[in-house]
């Protein structure tokens, strides 16, 4: 089965973390490197209110320590495994947002930010407005509480409903539903729970469907056919190499 002429957007889910440590400035550099179109992470907001980058809400240490009862500069004075610096947001959009650092590119580099916690958004947001990055970053918000928190402030960024499969219904995917009252561009959808019927309901009321969890050649090979919008892998090389054998 070959492909739409349309491409999917390939993120490198937490960077090339198939290859460096996730979330970490190596792994975006990496991602960069080896062809994706945009680097997913996530976010947390710490105790003084500053966009933290990182998996989890522990840090692991001995003991583990908790991301939002810590400032940034708290935070900072640790490393990742790989010896990287944990970045803020603001830090990750001044490395890699400028078109100028980028300027080898076709494209500009996309972002997918997944929203953690109840009240990062807000703060995701502004600084996706202050930095003009509205057309090049999805947030990706798993709860109808997150979105709702950041409409309230912004009309304009791009959300994207994550693990919210059971959202894709017709009661609220048309005009006046739960979803539509939130604008949203797309539904993130674990491969593991993607089916056909979702793709169909998606398309009757014009979302877009992403994929996420396509880590391997065989599963890479088994949901590409589906079209979807945006796709996320650790490998974004083998997701490029396994777009063009179906082209």
């Amino acid at each position: 089965m070959s492909l739409s002429s349309e491409r999917p957007i390939i993120f490198a889910h937490r960077g090339a973390s198939g290859y460096e440590y996730e979330n970490s400035t190596s792994a975006f550099n990496y991602a960069i490197t080896l062809g994706a179109d945009g680097i997913e992470t996530d976010c947390w907001l710490s105790e003084d209110g500053e966009v933290v980058v990182h998996h989890d809400l522990l840090i692991k240490a001995s003991p583990s320590l908790n991301i939002q009862k810590m400032t940034l500069q708290e935070i900072q004075n640790l490393s990742l495994p790989n010896g990287d610096k944990i970045l803020s947001l603001r830090e990750l959009f001044e490395q890699f947002g400028s078109n100028d650092i980028l300027s080898n590119r076709l494209d500009p580099l996309k972002f997918s930010i997944d929203v953690q916690d109840n009240k990062v958004g807000p703060s995701i947001a502004n600084l996706v407005e202050e930095f003009g990055l509205i057309d090049r970053v999805d947030l990706c918000c798993d709860t109808l509480w997150k979105m709702k928190n950041i409409r309230k402030i912004n009309q304009r960024v791009r959300l994207v409903a994550s693990n919210l499969e059971h959202m894709i219904k017709p009661k609220h995917l048309v005009s006046g539903g739960k979803m539509a009252s939130f604008k949203i561009e797309a539904f993130n959808i674990k491969a593991e729970y993607f089916s056909p019927k979702m793709k169909e309901a998606l398309n009757q009321y014009g979302y877009k469907y992403y994929i996420w969890d396509l880590h391997s050649s065989r599963i890479l090979r088994q949901y590409l056919p589906y079209s979807p919008d945006a796709i996320y892998s650790n490998f974004p090389d083998k997701a490029i190499k396994a777009l063009n054998s179906m082209i």
